[in-house]
């Protein structure tokens, strides 16, 4: 029995011939494929591969020397064993042009079973030793393929070795800055984390000062020492406001919303805290443009890009003799040098610049001024973050910052910040009525001394409010009858339900009614989210009357007149 796989196409024209040869080779197990023509053994050969070819050299379409000649020109092909098999009688010419036709022997008619098994057979056996050799030569290369990735493999393992071996001795030579890095850091996370809860509280403090204050002022004549004397109390709350802002800042907490401002207001302000604060020896010399164009910036990060250069500039005099210098000024780009290195798109922009006449700096420290965690004051005295954290925001607003210094001379910070074509917020309040109504509110809040300020403020104004200290109790209420409410303002952070999952319940049975939420700590708070749990406004802590009360009658205005409260 022959292997299997192995294939013998015969071509004869005569079937009976074909089905012959097939009988005596029926015992030998081999793939018997037959072909009536030349045209039909040539496709045969494309399909497949074969051992051997039996082939009649006299046939009607093409004869056999014709298909051997076309198979030979197949570079695919061309190995193929051609026999031939003829009936006409030997003749060494003829034999001569079947050898060259592409022939490697031929078979006589009639033709003998035993000569055919024979030569079948020797080229059965050859055609497996060759298969199995090019299996032997494949696995070989294969190994070799396999031997050379490896050593690939190994050469660049070393080299990645000894790559990592330098790495690590810079990361070892490194790693102590690293890990004060880290230290430093964490303390700042620590610190900013606290700050914020601190922050909260203190918020709920001053919505109480302030809050009562208000409540004192409706009693109290517009004229006189007592009127001023509570003006006073109340500016300052909203200096104490504005702190707890930057300290929601610091923490993180806050949402650095951008509107168009003016900055010399925020310099106006920053100027007076500044005086308060640094050595009478420090002079404070002011060359400020009018107020005509405005940035798009929040106004508490300009504060405090304000408040840490002019910091920095009075210690750089160590406390003696000296001048800080802050100017704004509005410049085209056109006027700008070096605009390339500054990366800035042509426009208008306000320049800042804050100047001192300390020591300079020396240029190893100018090219690493704004690395974070790089300082050069004493331990204790400073983190090396605050030049690192300006550089930041004013990238963050779309400008730029430059520092020139001399040692001896002193230095200059130049900020750039793009104008905007809008109105800015005017600092100070307009003075306009507070809106009244009449209107059911249910206010919520877990601290007592807010909620009974707040409902206190309502009813001055006209409202009739319910006001709770748990938010359960303030759902069942509204629960039990829905109908009585115009409106709710309910905190955020309060215990068994937040503010969300309140209004979220209450929306399952008020789908118009308006609710304004009010927080006084909160994480990047997403406005989208918000919407989504029902909440039609937003406000933060501590409230002001005037701020309350327009929200609250904006609200009650949008909504039909049938869905209000009818009942006294």
């Amino acid at each position: 029995m022959s292997e299997p796989g192995i294939h013998i196409l015969m071509v004869d024209d005569n079937p009976s011939a074909l089905r012959l040869m097939s009988a005596m080779l029926a015992r030998q197990g081999y793939g018997i494929v037959m072909a009536l023509s030349g045209k039909e053994a040539f496709e045969a050969v494309l399909r497949q591969d074969f051992a051997l070819i039996l082939m009649d050299v006299m046939m009607s379409e093409k004869n056999g020397f014709e298909t051997a000649e076309k198979i030979r020109a197949h570079a695919m092909k061309s190995h193929i064993p051609i026999i031939f098999v003829t009936g006409i009688e030997k003749d060494l010419a003829w034999e001569f042009k079947g050898y060259e036709a592409g022939a490697v022997d031929f078979i006589y008619k009639p033709v003998n079973p035993m000569i055919l098994q024979s030569k079948v057979r020797v080229f059965a056996d050859l055609y497996n030793r060759e298969k199995k050799l090019k299996d032997v030569n494949r696995n070989l290369q294969e190994t070799l393929d396999a031997l050379q990735q490896e050593s690939e493999v190994r050469r660049r393992m070393e080299e990645d070795l000894q790559r990592v071996e330098e790495q690590y001795k810079c990361l070892r030579d490194t790693s102590k800055d690293l890990e004060c890095q880290l230290r430093q850091a964490q303390k700042m996370e620590a610190v900013g984390t606290l700050a914020g809860g601190i922050a909260h509280d203190f918020n709920n403090i001053l919505a109480a000062i302030m809050g009562y204050i208000e409540l004192i002022m409706f009693d109290v004549p517009e004229t006189g020492s007592i009127r001023h004397s509570l003006d006073q109390v109340l500016k300052a709350s909203h200096r104490a406001k504005k702190l707890v802002g930057h300290i929601l800042s610091f923490s993180r907490r806050n949402s650095h919303e951008k509107k168009p401002v003016y900055i010399q207001h925020i310099l106006k302000e920053s100027i007076e805290l500044l005086r308060a604060s640094i050595p009478s020896t420090v002079a404070i010399r002011q060359d400020i443009c009018p107020p005509v164009k405005c940035i798009k910036a929040d106004s508490t990060q300009i504060h405090q890009i304000i408040m840490n250069l002019c910091t920095n500039a009075c210690h750089a005099m160590d406390g003696d003799n000296g001048t800080v210098t802050i100017t704004l000024e509005p410049v085209s780009l056109g006027e700008l040098k070096h605009q390339a290195m500054m990366g800035l798109a042509p426009g208008d922009y306000l320049k800042l610049g804050v100047s001192d006449t300390g020591r300079g700096m020396e240029p190893h420290v100018l090219n690493r001024v704004f690395e974070p965690y790089f300082t050069t004051k004493p331990i204790g005295e400073g983190t090396g973050m605050g030049l690192a954290v300006v550089h930041g925001i004013v990238k963050a607003h779309g400008g730029t910052i430059e520092v020139v210094s001399e040692m001896g001379k002193g230095s200059t910070f130049s900020l750039y910040f793009p104008v905007v074509n809008m109105d800015a917020e005017m600092s100070g309040e307009a003075c306009a009525s507070i809106p009244q109504g009449s209107e059911r509110v249910l206010l919520v809040d877990d601290e007592e001394a807010l909620t009974d300020i707040g409902a206190k403020m309502l009813r001055r104004l006209g409202y009739r409010v319910e006001a709770e200290t748990k938010s359960l109790d303030a759902y069942e209420k509204f629960r039990n009858d829905p109908s009585s409410f115009d409106l709710v303002v309910t905190d955020m952070t309060m215990p068994d339900l937040t503010g969300l999952q309140l209004a979220r319940k209450i929306r399952m049975i008020a789908p118009d009614i308006p609710i304004v939420l009010c927080t006084g700590y909160h994480k990047d708070i997403n406005m989208s989210i918000i919407k989504g749990f029902g909440i039609d406004h937003l406000m933060f802590k501590p409230l002001k009357i005037s701020e309350l009360a327009g929200v609250i009658r904006r609200l009650l205005d949008e909504k039909p007149p049938e869905k209000r409260c009818s009942h006294g």
